[in-house]
């Protein structure tokens, strides 16, 4: 039976956090309409992956992991998923929560741990000291500020790694983040992108005459493929999700 050694903030050094644009947001800005769901769901959702060393040549494999990722996702990732640049804003005039794809940032980390991989124990259940892998954005104030993007990467003693990833669930739900993380570990592994472009008009589920964009957008037909789909998860406290190597970076 593995014994868990709790993770604490002397653990755990993390670097100074970088922002990280679209190199191709949007012009004139986009706004995204956010469903009546969306509504009710725009809490933050933490996923963190663990990669163990690999069997050979693992420092020449792991040396660089943390600026592969971070370029892997200003470079690539951010462009089809500009609006996870953007930021939560409300609406006086409508009372609604909406996506401002205002490019303001994700925000990213690099850290390194001076515990083990085999000293977390199990890494598929939940602990709550695993929120030092986490880049938390609770020192912000306000929707219009908070990033609903945020990536920490963790290099531990034994050469292994943790991504840890923060998203807004009334921005994307758990299908959609799974296919993000999938481009993410595909862009990092020299792939490329599996998903190149994304529907994200959701023109089809606003009242009729009401517009999804600040440029004005009259209601049209859904998209080939059909919209982004929006979350079905009502208000819940900040969830916490592990897991070991959903797919391999390298």
């Amino acid at each position: 039976m593995q014994i868990a050694t709790p993770l604490t903030g002397e653990d755990v050094e993390k670097g100074e956090a970088s922002v990280l644009v679209s190199p191709r947001n949007p012009t004139p800005m986009k706004t995204i309409y956010l469903s009546n769901i969306d509504q009710t769901a725009a809490f933050p959702v933490e996923t963190i992956f663990f990669y163990e060393m690999p069997p050979d040549d693992a420092a020449a494999v792991t040396s660089d992991v943390v600026e592969r990722v971070k370029s892997s996702v200003s470079d690539v990732l951010l462009i089809p998923y500009y609006f996870m640049a953007g930021r939560l804003n409300f609406n006086l005039e409508t009372k609604r929560l909406e996506l401002l794809c205002n490019n303001a940032g994700a925000l990213f980390v690099g850290a390194t741990s001076r515990r083990s991989l085999e000293e977390l124990g199990n890494l598929s259940a939940p602990n709550p000291s695993f929120q030092h892998l986490i880049l938390r954005t609770d020192g912000f104030s306000g929707p219009n500020e908070t990033p609903i993007f945020t990536i920490q990467v963790t290099v531990f003693r034994c050469g292994g790694f943790s991504i840890g990833i923060m998203t807004n669930h009334s921005v994307v739900d758990g299908k959609s983040a799974a296919e993000m993380f999938e481009n993410l570990a595909a862009i990092c592994r020299g792939d490329g992108l599996k998903i190149r472009e994304l529907h994200v008009d959701r023109s089809c589920i606003t009242s009729p005459g009401r517009s999804t964009q600040s440029g004005g957008m009259p209601p049209a037909s859904p998209p080939p493929g059909g919209p982004l789909h929006p979350p079905l998860r009502y208000r819940s406290p900040r969830t916490t999700t592990t897991g070991c190597c959903l797919s391999p970076l390298t």
